[in-house]
């Protein structure tokens, strides 16, 4: 189990999953590990604002689509160079959700969802807990819940796998 606790807004999240994120997914779907995400949105208070949240929360309803994974790629790889500008409502709910797939009658489920709020509940106790453990940086990198640490700036399948097998 890798376990990636991160923030939408996060800029060193971005760096990490721009590097590591296509090596984690590769192992993920080779079934060599299970890839789990913990999103926080502590960022928000920071910068002043509420992207992380509503990114996460968005990210939780594309997962109801089986689209997480590709819906937490375009977030990352849409992130402002400005830290602090954040993501639009017509981001979260229109050109993300389609980027990753959701189209059709899953679209306007989807931007139902988003509107009613379905899964705060949910994003909020994943932060709450996530804070509760302790993880209260990010990006943190856990393997089957004791944190590691990736060094590595061209990390191969190999390379993850090492770190991950010796926590």
């Amino acid at each position: 189990m890798l376990t990636v606790v991160d923030d939408f807004q996060c800029p060193a999240c971005h760096q990490y999953e721009t590097v590591y994120g296509p090596v984690f997914e590769s192992l993920a779907k080779k079934g060599e590990i299970r890839l789990e995400y913990r999103t926080r949105y502590f960022l928000d208070i920071n910068l002043k604002n509420d992207s992380s949240v509503r990114a996460a929360r968005a990210a939780a309803i594309a997962d109801t689509f089986g689209k997480y994974q590709e819906y937490h790629d375009t977030v990352f790889s849409n992130q402002p160079s400005q830290e602090g500008v954040g993501y639009t409502d017509d981001q979260l709910r229109n050109s993300f959700p389609q980027a990753a797939g959701i189209t059709g009658d899953d679209l306007a489920k989807f931007q139902s969802s988003y509107d009613k709020g379905e899964m705060n509940a949910f994003v909020d106790a994943v932060d709450k807990n996530a804070s509760a453990d302790g993880y209260n940086s990010t990006p943190t990198f856990l393997s089957n819940d004791k944190q590691i640490k990736f060094t590595n700036s061209a990390p191969t399948e190999d390379y993850v796998m090492q770190i991950v097998k010796a926590a």
